[in-house]
């Protein structure tokens, strides 16, 4: 593994675990490294700013070089100010749905804020709220009077705006727009059920989350989704270890590996609880059935979590422009497929697996020629207005990438 990796990791461990600073490069061997990229990737993660207290606490000859140091403090305390300001809105939110019987679910977020060592420096960039359907009218209005400004509904998800200081995704499922096998499976685990919603008490309020083992599961869920469209960042490992460690004895092992087997999650799951246990300390009380992971398929999966997804450092994830890896997530027997016959489905996909834009096609399938067409040409326009770097080819390629290391993984067989 890259040195700068292994430096990352390490002072994440430290950071979360409140180690003492003075052992935090012990063991990591003689050698350059470049404290620069230590910082992007910490950044790329968004665990800056937990770990900045931690890293100015080194020793000069240790730590990185003054200029960095006060860059690193500036750019924490500028977004940890916006994430109080976020929070300060959330909370105005809350309290207002309180007083109209609203009953808002929050999912992640400010909910996993308060097992940081301070949860402000848990950056988020908006917040996941879950109602019913029929309070989604109810909802909407009262986020307009609350001065948020409706910006556009996305895969059943509506987004609202309080300018730049505060964004909701309004949602009436957990699976947002997707639909398939694997969605209908994960309905089934019924984890918004109404007697196993639990209050969680944040600052002077009081907020509806899900309970301590369904929103265990609902994070592994998360964690798989952005794992496979487009990659995720260490932060979520973080988060899992976090949420383990402090709800260890309140969340039920028993019934969530039982779901995790029920919607064929388990595999991966032991691999990531194997990284966390191994990284960052998670109690490993909560991995019974351990599976056995090679030194190098840890690192594929650590290397591919510190990256977000990303093959080089040319590309932002812009690979995902086509949504061709939706039905693997969604359908995860396609990966059975051979790969002539899986690209000819990302480059004419079945209606299933057109996006909302062609609903025409969906419910006229003689008109699925003409949505492809259209689907081409519209790449080819974002691709023209967003300068992006890869062409057709090469995110077929990226996304054939992304379905091994989706099968590696054991998330698709």
């Amino acid at each position: 593994m890259q040195k700068e990796h292994r430096i990352v990791l390490r002072i994440i461990q430290s950071a979360i675990t409140k180690e003492e600073t003075e052992q935090l490069l012990e063991n990591e061997g003689d050698g350059e490294f470049s404290w620069d990229l230590v910082y992007k990737l910490l950044c790329k993660n968004s665990l800056d700013g937990v770990t900045y207290p931690y890293v100015s606490k080194l020793a000069k000859e240790f730590g990185p070089p003054e200029k960095l140091m006060d860059l690193w403090k500036q750019g924490v305390l500028l977004k940890a100010i916006r994430q109080l300001r976020l929070e300060k809105a959330l909370a105005t939110v809350c309290k207002s749905a309180k007083e109209e019987n609203l009953e808002l679910i929050i999912m992640k977020g400010i909910t996993l804020g308060h097992l940081y060592p301070q949860s402000e420096y848990r950056f988020s960039s908006d917040t996941d709220l879950l109602v019913s359907k029929e309070s989604r009218e109810e909802a909407k209005e009262l986020f307009m009077l609350l001065g948020y400004q409706y910006k556009r509904q996305k895969d059943n998800v509506d987004e609202f705006a309080l300018g730049d200081c505060h964004m909701i995704e309004l949602h009436t499922s957990l699976w947002e727009g997707f639909t398939g096998v694997k969605i209908e499976q994960l309905e089934r685990l019924n984890l918004t059920r109404e007697d196993r919603l639990i209050k969680l008490q944040v600052d002077d309020y009081q907020v509806t989350t899900l309970g301590y083992t369904e929103h265990l599961v609902y994070q592994i869920y998360h964690i798989i989704k952005h794992f496979c469209l487009e990659g995720i960042g260490i932060r979520y490992l973080v988060d899992i270890t976090l949420y383990v460690n402090y709800y260890f004895f309140h969340i039920d092992f028993k019934q969530f590996w039982n779901q995790m087997k029920e919607v064929d999650y388990d595999r991966f799951c032991m691999k990531i609880f194997s990284i966390c246990i191994s990284k960052f300390n998670m109690n490993p009380g909560c991995n019974p059935n351990k599976v056995s992971m090679s030194s190098e398929e840890e690192e594929m999966l650590v290397t591919d979590f510190l990256s977000l997804g990303s093959m080089d450092e040319m590309d932002n994830k812009d690979w995902e422009a086509l949504n061709i890896i939706a039905p693997y997530f969604c359908n995860p027997m396609e990966g059975r497929n051979g790969k002539l016959l899986r690209i000819v489905k990302m480059i004419c996909p079945p209606k299933a697996y057109l996006s909302e834009e062609f609903d025409y096609a969906k419910k006229n399938p003689i008109l699925l020629p003409i949505a492809w067409v259209a689907r081409g040409c519209n790449f080819h326009q974002k691709k023209k207005r967003n300068k992006l770097k890869y062409g057709l080819i090469k995110k077929i390629s990226k996304a054939e990438y992304r379905i091994s290391l989706m099968k590696k993984a054991g998330i698709i067989s």
